[in-house]
């Protein structure tokens, strides 16, 4: 038995939400480290404690935005991928039908 296949809109939607979670996971751990990374760090002094804030705000949009892009692009490739798969599929059903059709009007 053949399994039926996601539409190729779900599958990028599917890429989509997954990269929204990654980015909210990295927002997450972002806001973690930047409210109580600072407050951990008065020990070594205000200023380091800010540049590293600063670094690693920088560093965490890049991953954030690079996971959005990322899942965005993967999925529209792979969406792209399953239509043309499921475009040839249809092809060679109608191809078939359509000998099926032309054999039985020659009998």
């Amino acid at each position: 038995m053949e399994l039926r296949m996601w539409a190729p809109r779900t599958v990028w939607i599917a890429w989509v939400v997954d990269g929204c979670f990654l980015a909210a996971g990295g927002l997450i751990v972002w806001v973690t480290q930047t409210r109580f990374g600072p407050r951990l760090g008065v020990a070594r002094g205000k200023i380091m404690a800010q540049a590293q804030a600063q670094e690693l705000s920088a560093s965490a949009v890049i991953v954030m935005s690079a996971a959005l892009v990322v899942s965005v692009v993967c999925g529209a490739l792979h969406a792209l991928a399953r239509r043309r798969h499921r475009d040839a599929k249809r092809a060679r059903v109608l191809d078939a039908e359509q000998q099926l059709t032309a054999c039985a009007d020659g009998v």
